[in-house]
């Protein structure tokens, strides 16, 4: 009768034990790598790069050769969610988000507001993260979503996204993951600035192959582009990220050879000050740096105060740009909302503050420390 009884304990146990009857076996999913949003003609477009666990690891048995490592499908919706929705009446099998790591608008979609439905859309869904990468482009999607990384590495280590480890190589164009994008949307300014990417063909020893770059950045409302700042006019936006971890600069001086210094352990400082009802915003940028390249002796105080005038006017000419399309690109609204509330309150209309040419003063300081492995004079004569 004991023996009856605890055999019935145990069966009623098991009832309360968990199943793994919703459980999905990884080789019968297909993994969202990356997304892609379009807007054309009223309707939407959304690319999503697939990669197949169990293709990928039969390419990495076999060596590579012409495996294919990942596929790009695509679905057409008045929204965006709608599109995705679509993409699965042709998906093969289940298609799973939790390895999502990276969107991609093109500028048609971002003009569109399309940046407020993917984010809302992601924020819901319980298989993303916070940490996907987001950008922006003028290229084709299918394109950019079919260039995959050189070398046959893995998709997971591309540029797209994998970008913070080419970042601290080269600091020139800040990452913009989903965390932060919904905190500088949300806080007072109201905008961001996402990566605008590109094509660009390198070449291997069999053929040309298309890679990506990162060419300037899109600053966004949630709803609207207000446009595209590249090459000089971006050349500034990185002295003022708290990001940085190093870049290159080159100073050119008049009929004398360029020298390329590696900026590096940059700090900066917005100081906001408001004088008899003026608003001006002191931004203290103290850096380090040492020689790539020089070709002719100089003074060391000589160098550093080209450096200091070159940042100095870098940061100037991207201000200046961002007014002309009605950005506060260095986020001055959402500095004086924290360190001065009571004059933000005074002067702000929907978060944004009066901004003009003359809003900001800077000041650089730079201490060249050192030569790379020579010392500061040429090392030819």
């Amino acid at each position: 009768m004991k023996r009856k009884a605890g055999l019935w304990g145990i069966i009623c146990m098991l009832i309360f034990l968990s199943g793994c009857w919703d459980t999905n076996e990884p080789e019968r999913l297909v993994y969202a790598q990356g997304m892609g949003i379009d807007y054309k003609n009223g309707s939407y477009t959304v690319y999503i790069q697939i990669m197949s666990l169990s293709l990928l690891a039969k390419s990495e048995a076999s060596g590579g050769g012409d495996q294919v490592k990942l596929e790009v499908g695509h679905g057409t919706g008045k929204t965006i969610d709608d599109a995705v929705f679509d993409l699965y009446h042709s998906s093969q099998r289940k298609v799973f988000f939790g390895h999502l790591a990276f969107v991609i608008l093109t500028d048609r979609a971002l003009r569109h507001g399309a940046i407020k439905s993917v984010v809302d859309l992601l924020d819901r869904y319980r298989e993303t993260r916070y940490q996907i990468y987001v950008y922006g482009t003028k290229e084709p999607l299918n394109k950019i979503l079919l260039a995959t990384p050189l070398f046959e590495m893995a998709n997971a280590l591309s540029r797209l996204s994998d970008p913070k480890q080419t970042y601290k190589q080269s600091s020139y164009i800040k990452p913009e993951d989903m965390r932060e994008l919904i905190i500088s949307l949300n806080e007072p300014g109201h905008e961001a600035g996402i990566p605008l990417i590109s094509l660009k063909k390198w070449a291997t020893d069999i053929k040309t192959q298309p890679t990506l770059t990162s060419k300037g950045i899109s600053i966004v409302t949630s709803t609207a582009l207000k446009g595209n700042l590249t090459g000089k006019k971006v050349s500034g936006f990185r002295w003022v990220q708290n990001e940085f971890v190093r870049d290159i600069l080159t100073v050119n001086k008049r009929d004398r050879p360029p020298i390329d210094l590696v900026i590096t352990k940059k700090k900066v400082k917005i100081v906001p000050h408001v004088l008899n009802g003026r608003l001006t915003f002191q931004i203290n940028i103290k850096t380090k740096a040492y020689i790539d390249d020089v070709r002719e002796y100089t003074k060391l105080s000589t160098i550093e105060k080209a450096v200091e005038r070159q940042i100095k006017k870098e940061v100037l000419l991207s201000f200046n740009k961002g007014l002309d399309i009605h950005s506060d690109i260095y986020h001055l609204s959402h500095v004086l909302y924290k360190k001065n509330n009571t004059a933000w309150k005074q002067v702000q209309k929907q978060g944004r503050i009066p901004l003009d040419k003359n809003s900001i003063v800077v000041n650089v300081e730079v201490k060249v420390v050192h030569g790379g492995k020579q010392r500061l004079a040429p090392t030819l004569n």
